[in-house]
C-alpha cells in the first residue's frame, strides 16, 4: 500500500482537519473518567502472539 501524495493527501488532510473541528465543536470538555482511560491509566501492549500474520483484510 502507498502513502497518499498531492493533491489526495490535501484532501484527506483538509477531511481530518474538518472532522476535529466538528468533534470539538460537539465535545467541550472530557470527563475526569474518559481522561483517566485515554491518559493517566492508559497502558501499551506487551505481550504478542507468535503466529504469522496473513496478507490481506482481516
Amino acid at each position: 500500500m502507498n502513502a497518499p501524495t498531492g493533491p489526495e493527501l490535501s484532501a484527506l488532510r483538509k477531511k481530518a482537519q474538518n472532522d476535529h473541528r466538528a468533534l470539538r465543536g460537539r465535545i467541550s470538555r472530557l470527563s475526569d473518567d474518559a481522561i483517566d482511560l485515554i491518559l493517566r491509566d492508559a497502558r501499551s501492549h506487551y505481550a504478542w502472539q507468535d503466529k504469522p500474520i496473513p496478507d490481506g483484510p482481516a
